[in-house]
């Protein structure tokens, strides 16, 4: 059978899984260079999304929408407007089930829509190797409009529990509270932000969690959970209000600026003090569950906070921590297929692949650029050389939002100059890191812990007799947003790592993505060129020189 899921609000993106297997998941944002988090606001594009791999909507025998807070949409189809009704948020009114499908219409398109937690939900489990195993997990999904809720799937996603909120706070707390500090100041708009907390997470560390701002912030937050939630006997998603979440934030961030602490510790104890929370939250929910599994799936856009991630893995509540290459909204059109799958077939396990998205586009290039054969050592020799970044283009994109070597830029990391010029060329702040990416079978020795990180989910430390050597990775607090590669993940990296580790002694590269500022990654070669700042971009065995680049 053949499932399309759509999702039209921010993050739009359209999945087909056909037989069991993930066929395609294109992201809007990932089309023609649109805006960072673009929704899909013409209905036509999903048949133009779904014709690059030769599907249309009459091939699919389900077509399933992600739910939204605002369940009536107005999109265009065919210059005229036509209603997209939803599934909620959450749970419906009668059905205490999370993968509980809505038959609706429009036109003569019929689908079914799920709740948008299902989404996070099904994509983070059933993308799983806890999936793969049939084994039973938790799943934390904690998004920005949502509550922190812990679900137990015992291997049927059709069949999952919902066991409850483990803390008051939606997920926008981090923007909201954090973001209204400087260098921030962004209070007001912090729910509409959708890339504040990526630079909040950055900023905290040159912070420390100051124990005083952490006592107020408990205390307050209890005092407004009380002012503002419907409390409720209830352990399913009706327990808190959506609306109550917001006010109750709007209501805590005026009371937390504290005398005598500064607003970068601040923030650094607002980043602990929710990392805090997710911890001791499990802990206690792990206690009321009988039997409970030592697997953890975690979802939601607050699972791209690694240091978060990590702590809760280094807490030894769980035995395994899984978060997917898409654990914010990019990854619910794929959840939502997996819904609709797991409701007609009984499967609860995807086959998948994080380089599923679009194929890179042939558009025509700059003629001025000059074109050459170029392997991939070839590549490493002249970056080694030249000391120069590299726009690295191969391949289908990936999924979600980290360029993990198919949609990157790529650079020598052994000087702190290159941190600095990553940043200036991507119009970024001078505090944000530079990710590396790593051979897997050498990070253990670089890294500490080193274990595998496709994906750059989690928290390492860059051990102390590597930290001079490779400083343009290396973020103030000693800690690196790794990426792992090996054979089977991206040939093509693990090919050009391991011939500049010939060359260099060095088995890492800078990796940060290839995109115009706010915008998604470049779809094509040419895009490279418009944008223009870095002097060479290699594309599947030819490298492209910039025409001031060898004068």
């Amino acid at each position: 059978m053949k499932f399309c899921g759509i999702k039209i609000t921010h993050d739009g993106a359209v999945a087909v899984i056909e037989d069991g297997r993930l066929v395609m998941s294109s992201e809007s944002e990932k089309v023609a260079n649109r805006p960072r988090y673009s929704r899909i606001d013409e209905l036509g594009d999903v048949e133009v999304l779904l014709d690059e791999f030769g599907y249309a909507l009459d091939d699919m025998d389900v077509v399933a929408f992600d739910g939204w807070h605002e369940p009536y949409k107005i999109r265009r189809w065919r210059g005229i407007d036509v209603e997209v009704r939803l599934g909620p948020y959450v749970e419906g009114i009668r059905s205490k089930t999370l993968i509980n499908p809505v038959q609706e219409r429009t036109l003569d398109l019929e689908y079914l829509t799920f709740p948008h937690y299902a989404g996070h939900v099904a994509a983070a489990y059933c993308t799983s190797p806890f999936a793969v195993a049939s084994e039973p997990a938790l799943v934390v999904s904690w998004d920005g409009l949502m509550y922190p809720y812990l679900y137990d799937c015992r291997g049927d996603l059709t069949k999952l529990r919902t066991v409850g909120a483990l803390f008051p706070l939606v997920g926008n707390a981090y923007s909201v509270l954090a973001g209204s500090f400087p260098p921030f100041d962004q209070r007001t708009s912090g729910f509409e932000n959708l890339g504040l907390a990526g630079k909040i997470m950055a900023y905290a560390a040159l912070g420390t969690p100051h124990p005083t701002a952490m006592a107020a912030l408990d205390s307050a937050l209890k005092d407004c959970h009380a002012a503002c939630c419907r409390e409720s006997p209830f352990g399913t998603d009706d327990a808190f209000r959506l609306e109550s979440g917001v006010a109750q934030l709007e209501a805590l961030a005026p009371t937390i600026h504290l005398d005598g602490v500064s607003p970068v510790d601040m923030i650094a104890s607002i980043s602990r003090y929710l990392g805090d929370q997710l911890v001791e939250g499990l802990d206690r929910a792990l206690q009321t569950i009988p039997d409970a599994p030592r697997n953890l799936c975690l979802t939601g856009g607050t699972a791209l906070n690694i240091n978060w991630n990590s702590q809760i893995r280094e807490s030894g509540l769980f035995e395994n921590v899984w978060v997917p290459p898409f654990p914010n909204d990019s990854g619910v059109a794929l959840g939502v297929a997996c819904c609709a799958m797991a409701v007609a077939e009984g499967r609860s396990q995807v086959e998948w692949d994080v380089y599923s998205g679009q194929r890179l586009g042939t558009s025509a290039v700059d003629p001025a650029w000059k074109p050459s054969p170029c392997s991939l050592p070839e590549l490493a020799r002249l970056m080694d050389e030249t000391g120069e970044p590299v726009v690295f283009l191969t391949g289908r994109a990936e999924l979600g939002p980290r360029a993990l070597g198919h949609r990157s830029i790529l650079a020598p990391a052994t000087h702190r100059s290159m941190h600095d010029r990553l940043n200036e060329m991507k119009g970024r702040e001078a505090f944000r890191p530079v990710a590396p990416v790593c051979l897997e079978n050498a990070a253990p020795e670089i890294f500490d812990p080193g274990t595998p990180d496709p994906y750059m989910l989690f928290r390492h430390h860059v051990r102390d007799s590597w930290r001079d050597r490779l400083p343009a990775i290396c973020h103030v607090d000693g800690t690196a947003r790794l990426q792992t590669v090996n054979e089977a993940q991206c040939p093509e990296l693990v090919e050009l790592l391991t011939a500049y580790r010939e060359i260099s002694g060095m088995p890492v590269l800078c990796n940060t993505s290839a995109n115009f500022k706010n915008c998604g990654f470049f779809p094509d070669v040419a895009s490279a060129m418009t944008w223009g700042k870095a002097p060479y971009i290699w594309s599947d065995g030819t490298i492209y020189e910039r025409p001031e680049a060898s004068s």
